[in-house]
């Protein structure tokens, strides 16, 4: 599906596309399976191929081990030149600010999974930025990728004014749908249960989808169907609520605090085994909303 082109993928093209016009610093901030990567991928990776007119320094603090300015700055002195970096602090920034001033490409670093860094790295990039070479005042972009508690972290009064940012939004109906491969294998309710219960992201929906196609095949049935829908997301509803290490009489209270309705311990001890016959569309909207509160989204998006 990577030719889906929706409102967020649009406006965070735009955005990256601004902010390596002006040399600034962007933040793409979404929950993960928002589409990130792909965004990543497609807009900065398109640049990447135009050889000699960008260079592209792509760091990710996790599976790299790059998590500090120092060895940021090393990645972009090697990325670029080759040499190897200056042992000196200061000698290495003064190499920096030579090899990026003598560049002759547009130099981007982008940094996926950027809420690893810590605030000290932040604050390092910020500094990192400000260089200045010649009559030039800004040398390079920087784009980050993160997760929603990245937001928290280029908040404070220092980062704030520097650190523009993008939050992606959900997906609307008719965007999921654009990430179902093929809308015949569900009848017409099916499709809509679906595009109603499937959490607003597209590795949510692709998820989804293909989970209900297997079972779709594993049952031997034609068509994806609304009770098969249904089935899917209150058995992963039921699944989180049976891996919590609580009493049922402390899953209804705390039910009770998240979502302001009473419910009973009964009633949960019912709706978990399945066995509960009262309105499950309720009691899934109930369970959902706690589970995501309490441990955040499952695998099987709410």
């Amino acid at each position: 599906m990577t030719n889906v082109k929706t409102m967020n993928f649009l406006s965070a093209e735009r955005f990256i596309r601004d902010t390596i016009g002006r040399k600034g610093i962007g933040a793409v901030i979404g929950e993960k399976g928002s589409g990130k990567t792909h965004i990543k991928r497609q807009v900065i990776g398109a640049l990447e191929e135009k050889k000699g007119s960008y260079a592209i320094i792509d760091v990710t603090p996790m599976s790299e081990g790059v998590r500090n300015i120092t060895q940021i700055m090393s990645a972009i002195i090697q990325d670029i030149s080759g040499e190897g970096p200056r042992h000196d602090s200061e000698a290495r920034r003064r190499q920096l600010r030579r090899i990026l001033g003598d560049s002759g490409s547009d130099i981007i670093l982008a940094i996926d999974e950027a809420q690893d860094l810590h605030k000290s790295t932040l604050r390092g990039l910020k500094k990192l930025h400000e260089l200045g070479f010649g009559m030039k005042d800004r040398l390079f972009s920087i784009i980050l990728f993160g997760q929603p508690s990245l937001k928290d972290r280029i908040a404070d009064d220092e980062l704030r004014p520097r650190f523009k940012r993008l939050q992606m939004s959900d997906l609307t109906a008719k965007e999921k749908a654009l990430f179902i491969e093929n809308h015949a294998l569900f009848t017409e309710k099916a499709l809509d249960t679906f595009l109603k219960r499937t959490k607003k992201t597209p590795l949510a929906v692709i998820t989804a989808y293909e989970e209900l196609d297997e079972m779709r095949s594993d049952l031997d049935q034609k068509k994806i169907t609304e009770e098969m829908v249904n089935d899917y997301f209150s058995l992963a509803i039921r699944e989180a609520l049976a891996a919590m290490d609580k009493s049922y009489r402390r899953k209804a209270k705390e039910i009770e605090e998240t979502t302001g309705e009473k419910i009973s311990p009964a009633t949960v001890h019912q709706y978990e085994k399945g066995n509960y016959k009262g309105n499950n569309d309720r009691l899934d909207d109930l369970m959902s909303r706690y589970v995501h509160k309490s441990i955040g989204p499952i695998s099987k998006a709410l």
